[in-house]
């Protein structure tokens, strides 16, 4: 036990680390809700991966992967898996 929670600490650690190394005024935080209940994570990451191809086209004009991003998931109290993201380098002039 005691070496998972160190295993975990250190990850937090590196994440914080990687925003904070990153982190400037084009940074953006997202909060993404599904208006259904999805409460499958399967289901819930297939439609992340889609939101996040389709900002990534809109964004940079292109299918290769570009936009540089932090995300995890969580479950609400209702059961629905809710994304939150840090997106770096993000311009919303890039509409």
């Amino acid at each position: 036990m005691k070496r998972k929670q160190k295993y975990y600490k250190n990850k937090r650690f590196e994440i914080a680390r990687l925003i904070d190394m990153n982190f400037d005024d084009q940074t953006k935080f997202l909060t993404l809700t599904f208006k259904e209940n999805i409460q499958d994570i399967d289901d819930a990451n297939n439609e992340f991966k889609k939101f996040i191809r389709r900002l990534n086209y809109q964004t940079y004009h292109t299918k290769k992967a570009k936009l540089k991003y932090l995300a995890t998931w969580e479950k609400q109290q209702r059961g629905a898996i809710h994304y939150h993201i840090i997106l770096f380098t993000f311009s919303l002039y890039a509409f």
